[in-house]
């Protein structure tokens, strides 16, 4: 008898284990009881309508510990080692583990084999009255593997493998998780009160980011990123590097920068030198907006003022690009904007706190003005050489952002601001003088240069590819602290 069944049934279900062997077992199943799925060790997507079971067979002798992982896009869910018992259960022989993030949820547990059973069950439900598709995966460690998250002394339970995002603004988050362990955990303090060196702190840490397709939100490109980070041979495969980390010396906290929109898959793996395994932590994800806001979220990535901007944007740069010269009045207000706007928006980040709609039709506005100041600056003096060489600050501007946005501009040197702002400013208003001597090369260069890009930005912005960056770069290392730039892999529409 158990509590609380009063009606169930005796079911004898038969698993492949390694091998020809077989494992057959029997479970007493209330009439309610959920569906049972079988998981192995490549992910599966379900859809979560109810609670169900999730059944892992594995062969004990070359299996030290697992990783169940559930995660979805951005609803919560609940996972438990077994029908009935609460998820935030410690056991001798699981330690479970729930964790909420605000654009994607994830639930992980890690199972430690200390009795030889065939098959391991885990109880997964979604929020009542919801329909959830969520991607499953069992991730399997042998050998004298680290534990990830083995040393979580702020943490619920003993084994956290979660990696956790926290964002204060769309475009800066912080990725944090907890220390690992040797295999031997018991031979390890991770207090390190009781010795000076404790045996984890010689795990060796590498954090790795895989980019998601640009303004793909789908469950698709979401699944499939997080099934390329899942294990240390796909990581090391489809992430790329983006540090080292010590942990004698850092702080389990790194910053890192965001673009509303863009997917990005993150994960940690863990090297023992001493017995030569690896192991990674679950995966998180982030896009850098909210799928639950209703302000400024990720549905409003495309907005009104962005998309007609951008077309009206897109439709003057191809004027100027082949006409530019035969109106030549068009041709200096349209630069005064160009540069106006974008000191403008610049300002208007750094000082207020309007929203991003605001802003842009803000700067516009100061673009107007500016526009309007040169020409007249041209209509009273009649100085060519002075109106063309501010017409070709937009030219300087746009070739510096472009030399920056190259691996040039990844080289350490260029994390100062000192340094970086006085190069770029320096090749900003150096590039139109060496010019001023060809005026009309120089102002076919201009026209055809910058009116091109200004086209191609405007249709950027509806292909959702990677030419924003070039100039997004630095407006953002403008107006936030400790930025460093895109390193975002060139995308092809």
């Amino acid at each position: 008898e158990i509590a609380g069944v009063q009606q169930a049934t005796v079911q004898f279900i038969e698993h492949a284990a390694a091998g020809n062997e077989k494992d057959f077992r029997y479970v007493l199943v209330p009439f309610n009881d959920p569906d049972i799925i079988h998981v192995g060790d490549e992910p599966k997507v379900i859809t979560l309508k109810k609670k169900i079971i999730l059944s892992y067979s594995y062969k004990l002798t070359t299996l030290n510990f697992l990783v169940v992982q559930a995660h979805t896009q951005y609803r919560n869910l609940s996972l438990s080692t077994r029908y009935g018992r609460e998820t935030n259960t410690n056991s001798d022989t699981a330690i479970l583990g729930i964790v909420s993030y605000p654009w994607r949820s994830t639930t992980t547990l890690i199972h430690q084999m200390k009795e030889a059973f065939h098959t391991l069950d885990y109880v997964l439900s979604p929020p009542s009255g919801t329909n959830v598709e969520a991607l499953v995966a069992v991730v399997t460690s042998s050998g004298k593997a680290p534990i990830p998250g083995g040393c979580c002394l702020t943490c619920t339970m003993a084994i956290d493998p979660n990696l956790i995002i926290t964002s204060k603004q769309y475009y800066k988050s912080t990725l944090t998780f907890p220390l690992a362990n040797v295999y031997d955990y018991n031979t390890s303090d991770c207090s390190g009160q009781q010795e000076s060196n404790p045996h984890h702190y010689r795990l060796q840490y590498a954090i790795y980011q895989y980019f998601l397709e640009e303004g793909n939100l789908k469950n698709d490109e979401l699944f499939d990123g997080i099934s390329k980070m899942l294990t240390p041979a796909k990581v090391k495969e489809n992430g790329k590097k983006i540090r080292d980390w010590n942990p004698q010396v850092d702080a389990p906290s790194i910053e890192f920068d965001t673009k509303r929109g863009q997917g990005m898959v993150f994960n940690i793996l863990v090297f023992d030198p001493l017995t030569n395994v690896e192991s990674v932590y679950s995966p998180v994800v982030t896009y850098g907006c909210s799928f639950t806001a209703k302000v400024d979220g990720c549905d409003s990535l495309g907005s009104i003022a962005n998309l007609v901007l951008a077309s009206c944007g897109s439709l003057f740069g191809l004027f100027i690009c082949f006409f530019g010269l035969r109106f030549y009045i068009l041709y200096i207000i349209g630069s005064g904007v160009t540069l106006f706007s974008f000191f403008g928006f610049v300002l208007l980040t750094s000082e207020t706190e309007c929203t991003h709609d605001v802003r842009m039709i803000g700067s516009v506005c100061i673009g107007t003005a500016g526009g309007l100041l040169v020409y007249l600056l041209w209509w009273w003096t009649g100085y060519r050489h002075l109106v063309l060489y501010i017409c070709g600050l937009p030219f300087g501007f746009l070739f510096s952002a472009l030399i920056f946005f190259t691996p040039f501009g990844n080289l350490h040197y260029w994390k100062n601001d000192v340094n970086y702002w006085t190069v770029f400013f320096c090749m900003s208003i150096t590039v139109p003088c060496l010019f001023l001597l060809f005026l009309k090369m120089f102002a076919i260069l201009v026209s055809s240069f910058v009116g091109a890009y200004g086209l191609v930005v405007g249709i950027d912005v509806f292909l959702k590819s990677s030419m924003t960056y070039i100039i997004l770069n630095v407006i953002m290392k403008a107006t936030v602290d400790d930025f460093v730039k895109y390193d975002i892999p060139f995308q092809s529409k």
